[in-house]
């Protein structure tokens, strides 16, 4: 996993946004850092991927599901209204 997966499921907002601007705002993803973002709840950490790297929203995990579909399942509304 990158850093900034871990840093995510983690719920380590400072982590995210450190390799964030480490990386002047250009996030290479492998795909599933904002699925572990919506995993933590922590909506700081799902606006800071969407805002460095809004195709994320567009990829899907193992099971099909994207980001969103995963926050609606998990019944995190509050994210799903981002």
């Amino acid at each position: 996993h990158t850093p900034l997966f871990l840093a995510a499921l983690l719920g380590h907002t400072d982590c995210v946004r450190a390799v964030i601007e480490r990386s002047g705002g250009i996030v290479h993803v492998q795909g599933l850092e904002l699925h572990a973002a919506v995993r933590s709840g922590q909506i700081d950490i799902v606006d800071q991927i969407i805002s460095a790297a809004p195709g994320t929203l567009e990829t899907r995990d193992s099971k099909g599901l994207r980001p969103m579909h995963l926050a609606a399942a998990l019944g995190r509304n509050d994210l799903v209204q981002r």
